[in-house]
This record gives structure tokens, sequence and C-alpha cells, in this order.
């Protein structure tokens, strides 16, 4: 979710995507294949002004703006294999992953490939979040119960160097993961925002060299019907445990 009271979903055999605000319907677009996975791209959407959201369709990642009827503004193909996770890796980075086990780091600036991590995963990649303590950082969720925190490239890379710019560290919960997500620290001043408005201030404070970045939680249920709460989450990153 972007704004408050809009959502959007997607219909596989319709092959296209739907945006509500509240009950009522404000645009509706047919994508070039079925679509997996729709997901607002909340830091991208701060840095650049437009409401975002992204799909998976087949191996490409389609970016739409809910305020134009345009419908499609970009498409980017990663890899050869379908896509079926994506999120906002930062405000000029889009994170995505599938079948194929890499997770790619997209630059919206030049829309292209701007990494590429191989066999992150023991498993294709089924969901991935968007740590908003750790700079160009993703949680990725493979399809046994690994997660991890990966770290993206920030600048460009080359075919030698690929992979060397990204680092990882994890856990595994007891069982397959069935939902996932990151959420403000339990007593972070932020919690009761929404967080769009978390991203929003968090997006500002850096941009003016002020404040500190929010805490994070990482929070899931897996397929035994047992709920995790990951406190601190962003530890997980390599120098984790050093303050910012």
């Amino acid at each position: 979710q972007a704004n408050p009271g809009e959502a959007s979903i997607v219909s596989y055999w319709g092959q296209s995507i739907t945006s509500y605000q509240k009950d009522r319907q404000i645009c509706e677009y047919g994508c070039l294949y079925p679509p997996t996975q729709v997901r607002y791209l909340p830091s991208l959407t701060v840095s650049t002004g437009a409401n975002l959201l992204g799909t998976t369709e087949n191996n490409l990642v389609s970016i739409y703006d809910t305020r134009t009827p345009k419908g499609c503004q970009k498409r980017i193909k990663a890899g050869n294999q379908p896509i079926l996770a994506l999120t906002s890796a930062g405000p000029t980075t889009i994170g995505c992953g599938g079948s194929d086990r890499s997770l790619f780091t997209i630059d919206v600036r030049k829309w292209s490939i701007l990494s590429r991590f191989q066999g992150i995963t023991k498993y294709e990649i089924t969901a991935l979040r968007e740590s908003r303590r750790t700079p160009n950082s993703v949680y990725v969720i493979s399809l046994d119960h690994e997660v991890l925190l990966a770290k993206c490239a920030a600048s460009k890379t080359t075919k030698e160097s690929i992979g060397s710019h990204l680092t990882r560290q994890g856990l595994r919960g007891d069982s397959r993961w069935l939902g996932v997500d990151v959420v403000p620290a339990c007593g972070d001043d932020l919690q009761e925002r929404s967080v769009a408005e978390a991203d929003a201030k968090e997006v500002v404070d850096k941009h003016e060299g002020r404040g500190t970045a929010p805490g994070e939680d990482f929070v899931g249920v897996t397929d035994t019907g047992r709920f995790y709460l990951i406190k601190d989450s962003w530890r997980m990153a390599p120098g984790g445990n050093e303050e910012k």
C-alpha cells in the first residue's frame, strides 16, 4: 500500500492489475504476461513523486504509475526464468528474484540491471522486503525456511565483480514461510505511522542530513502455524551490530 486506503490486486488468468481507492476502482491495466505479484514501491514513490507499483510478469519487472492512465511506464528483463518477487531497495534501486535463485538489482535511473547475485538461496526466491534501517538492503525469502538480509550494490558492477558487491547473512525458521513483512520496531516513535509515512520521513531525514534511521523488526508465519518476531532484524546485515 502506498497511499492510505489504496490497494492493488493482480489477476493471473485475466492478465491485469486493478487498483482501488477504498471501495472505488481507480484504474485497471493490462499485462504483457500473467502477473504473479504486485508491490508498491514506497522508496521510489517518495524520491520520484509518482505513485509507483511493480509487477512480476514472467522474466520481466513492469513498473506502473497509478496516477496516469498510460499503463506500463517501463519493463525490464531480469534473467531468463520467471521472476516471482520484487521490492524497492532504496530511492534509485529495485530488487527482484525468482526461479533461478538470483537476486537482481535494477538501477531505475537507467532502467538497467546493476548487479546479479547468483545462487543466493538454495531454492527459488518467493518474497523480498526492503530494509528501511539498512541502506540498499533487502530481506530475501526462499521457498524453504530461509530468510536472508542482503546488501545490494550501490554502484556499477562489472562481469568480474558481480556478486562481490553483495553480502548476506540470515537465519532459518522451523518450516516454509507463508507470509512475511518488515515493521517499525516495537517502541519506535514511528510505530503509529503508516509504512509510507515512515519511508517518507526517513528519505527526507537522510537527504537533509538529520535524524537516524528507524529500527525495524521482521515478522513471519510458517506453514506449521508458528509466528516469528525477530527483534532488530537489521542486525543480520554484515556489521549490523554497529549502531548507526
